[in-house]
């Protein structure tokens, strides 16, 4: 899922499209690296600096590179993902939520409670029907949230124009 949002974000960044006229959460994935280093600076030199790139980089189309390194990407899961950092992320870039909500609970207690319980040592084996019933879960949610990025990105859900549109009607 990490990488399908780090590609959605490419993929926007790519339609030659200014910043300013981007949902706020991916205005918010392109400034996260000058805004973190404004707020780690603690000046307030480095904040109105800040203010001003934004304000100078709004009318330019996006042009970060992408690194992937875990500090580096533009969409971190933070180590694994559990609900609250998928649903972080698809409220980031801006993407419906409700296909994910049912999940959250399987999500934190089932998939995470077994995956840390193998790697701490305190469980041995998982059965086969676990095991196979959990891979059929986990390959169905990466299904729908792909699909959700694909749709967002062939509907053009990344414009604030769209989306002030799709909201009038």
């Amino acid at each position: 899922m990490r990488s399908a949002a780090n590609l959605y974000v490419i993929f926007v960044f790519g339609r030659n499209v200014a910043v300013s006229k981007l949902v706020e959460g991916l205005q918010a994935v392109y400034f996260q690296q000058q805004f973190s280093a404004a707020q780690n600076s603690k000046t307030m030199v480095s904040l109105k600096d800040f203010f001003y790139e934004v304000r100078r980089q709004e009318i330019l189309t996006p042009h970060r590179k992408y690194v992937d390194k875990r500090e580096k990407r533009f969409i971190n899961t933070a180590s694994n993902l559990n609900s609250k950092r998928l649903n972080d992320i698809l409220q980031l870039l801006e993407l419906p939520t409700e296909r994910f909500l049912l999940k959250e609970n399987w999500v934190d207690t089932n998939l995470l409670r077994i995956r840390n319980e193998i790697a701490h040592g305190e469980r041995i084996s998982v059965s086969q029907v676990e095991f196979e019933n959990t891979a059929v879960r986990v390959t169905k949610m990466m299904d729908d949230f792909s699909n959700v990025v694909l749709s967002a990105a062939e509907s053009r859900e990344f414009l604030k124009s769209t989306r002030l549109n799709r909201r009038a009607v």
